[in-house]
């Protein structure tokens, strides 16, 4: 005979990443001069594409 459960009682816990796993690798590792450059390039090719996005 199956056995049906109607309710399920659980705990979860709010942070599964240690504070300073929290942060994206990128903010962690400094970079090289030329990827500071092409990160900076990166950054406003995608504000314009957001801004067209709007217009």
């Amino acid at each position: 005979m199956p056995i049906l459960i109607d309710e399920v009682i659980a705990e979860v816990s709010d942070s599964v990443t240690q504070p300073a796993e929290a942060d994206p690798l990128p903010l962690q590792v400094p970079l090289a001069a030329a990827e500071q450059d092409l990160m900076q390039t990166l950054a406003l090719i995608q504000q314009r594409q957001d801004r067209l996005k709007i217009d």
